[in-house]
């Protein structure tokens, strides 16, 4: 993840992965949706986690008419994956793999639009919408031999 701005030197390691590490709020005004405004809670380091949804929360104001929606997400480490095993999720507009383990050698977390269901109401950090299973395949028989 990038940001625009230099990161607090106060923000230690996530290292509970029952803490809330990041936070996404996003203001609803009738016909008028305000940017989203992250927050940052602790760094999510190493090419060995990943962005778990947590939680969301909706809260109406009907004096301003203004909705405040909230996103928690964990900062979980991945787990391994066993071959043909559910390994993620993948967009279906982009097929960018959110990833929930990670494949053994030999082995992609993939999908397969023509075969895989779609399911509805996925929820991934920045994503909201439908999305299909990724499993992990053998990438391809020659290269084990």
């Amino acid at each position: 993840m990038r940001f625009c701005e230099p990161l607090s030197s106060d923000l230690k390691p996530c290292d509970d992965a029952s803490t809330v590490a990041l936070t996404i709020t996003q203001k609803h005004l009738p016909n008028v949706r305000q940017q989203q405004q992250i927050e940052l809670h602790c760094i999510c380091q190493g090419g060995g986690k990943y962005w778990k949804y947590f939680s969301h929360v909706e809260k109406y104001s009907e004096e301003t008419q203004e909705t405040v929606i909230i996103d928690n997400f964990y900062c979980i480490n991945l787990r391994r994956c066993t071959p043909d095993q559910f390994c993620g999720f993948a967009r279906t507009d982009y097929g960018f793999v959110y990833h929930r383990c990670t494949c053994p050698i030999h082995y992609k977390c993939i999908f397969d639009p023509g075969v895989q269901n779609t399911f509805e109401g996925v929820q991934e950090l920045f994503y909201n919408g439908t999305a299909y299973e990724a499993h992990c395949r053998l990438t391809n028989e020659d290269d084990l031999w």
